[in-house]
């Protein structure tokens, strides 16, 4: 935001520089017209031609303002000593430093109370024009006509947006990224879920360099990178990539880098991402009938943890999904639930499909899961789910799906984890 602390000082500045322009014979458009008091250098002329003086009222000539639509950031406060009281540092890193300005009283007001917050409100969505003429922190200002952030979610139309298409990660999962062509490259994730052939168009077209033009729906305040998704609805190369596509670094999870869970107790291991969090349970209940004569359920229940341990039942929480393994003593006897113990009332869609696990082929049932719900709340993961149970034939039962979130669909869950999910279950391997 701009202060006026140098005010006087830059307009001295400026006009001394102005009248030394003038007397070295030339004139700068922009530059302070000498008073009446002081002298005013003539002009020599010359026989060569006379330079013609740009307009400062047409078009070429006019301050340039750049767009700005859902560019996350975060606002950071400057010392008191400081010409500017703040600024926007975007996101990723090195994309860029600006002022910014509210386009109302309220704007403002909201810009100065989002000054250093962190959690929710740390990283937040702007909307407004972005004008670099020397105004404000590193010469730019963002008059910003809307913000979001927190929990909140938007959609927009978006066309002929020019950028190119790059390789990253979120949740550790990789994704494609639309990195906008111009001073500040800013990446919106991109993606065509409802159309293979632009799918598979916009991964052929992944760090070559080519330089491509989008149109399609934006959604905000989503799960991915940077907060942001394109969904294409068309897609034009409009320069050929100058670079070989690399391949993707080793992307099976098998052969770089990710741990190995032993399960010593019943004898099986499976690799899981670096970032997975790991979930052990153990005996919690049984049925009364079992309990032995003479013994109080509370010693019972002793015995049961030492004889089965907290390996009974081992979850691996994962990005918007969850795998749960549950060994074979658990089977019909209730003693730790060990996967979801319910879906509510909604639309259950049931499937069946074939997986891979240690050499062997399993059925597995899913069972896709609507509930009811308005508007965008419809499109979230504790509204729209995903449950899937196979039995191995040492009667060891896996369970995997999403996790009910708020923040995230189950569209982010098919693109983002639950890939992820099953090629963790390809590394089961009973020992």
């Amino acid at each position: 935001m701009k202060t006026n602390k140098k005010t006087n000082y830059l307009y001295l500045v400026v006009a001394t520089l102005g009248l030394s322009a003038l007397a070295c014979g030339y004139l700068k458009i922009g530059m302070v017209e000498p008073t009446p008091e002081e002298p005013t250098p003539q002009l020599v002329e010359t026989e060569s031609d006379p330079v013609e003086q740009a307009d400062p009222t047409s078009e070429e000539n006019l301050p340039q303002s750049i767009p700005v639509v859902a560019w996350l950031g975060k606002i950071s406060s400057l010392p008191e000593s400081s010409q500017f009281d703040d600024f926007v540092s975007l996101s990723p890193q090195g994309s860029g430093e600006f002022g910014l300005t509210g386009a109302t009283e309220a704007l403002e007001a909201e810009i100065r109370s989002l000054r250093d917050a962190e959690g929710p409100q740390e990283f937040i969505h702007f909307w407004g024009s972005l004008a670099c003429e020397g105004i404000d922190y590193n010469g730019c200002q963002l008059v910003v006509d809307r913000m979001q952030y927190g929990a909140s979610y938007s959609e927009e139309d978006i066309s002929g947006w020019v950028g190119v298409i790059r390789s990253s990660t979120f949740n550790s999962a990789s994704s494609c990224v639309f990195e906008l062509s111009g001073d500040f490259p800013i990446w919106y994730s991109i993606y065509a879920s409802q159309d293979e052939s632009l799918k598979g168009e916009i991964e052929s077209l992944r760090d070559t360099g080519a330089l491509v033009r989008v149109s399609g729906r934006l959604l905000i305040g989503i799960p991915d990178v940077n907060g942001t998704r394109i969904e294409v609805s068309s897609l034009e190369v409009l320069q050929a990539g100058t670079e070989e596509k690399p391949e993707l670094a080793d992307s099976n999870p098998l052969t770089e880098g990710w741990p190995t869970f032993v399960n010593d107790r019943y004898h099986y291991q499976i690799k899981y991402p670096p970032d997975a969090v790991l979930e052990f349970f153990g005996p919690i209940g049984f049925d009364n009938n079992e309990l032995p004569e003479g013994m109080d359920a509370e010693t019972y229940l002793a015995e049961l943890t030492k004889l089965y341990t907290d390996r009974l039942c081992v979850g691996i929480r994962y990005s918007l999904g969850i795998i749960y393994i549950s060994a074979p003593p658990n089977q019909g006897t209730g003693y730790t639930p060990c996967g979801p113990t319910g879906v509510g009332a909604g639309e259950i869609i049931n499937s069946e499909a074939l997986i891979k696990i240690d050499s062997q082929t399993y059925q597995v049932k899913t069972m896709e899961i609507i509930l009811a719900g308005s508007g965008s709340e419809s499109y979230r993961l504790n509204y729209h789910s995903e449950m899937n149970y196979l039995l191995l034939d040492d009667n060891t039962r896996i369970f995997f799906g999403s996790i009910p979130r708020q923040d995230a669909t189950y569209e982010d869950y098919l693109m983002k984890t639950r890939e992820t999910l099953l090629l963790i279950l390809s590394t089961y391997h009973k020992n």
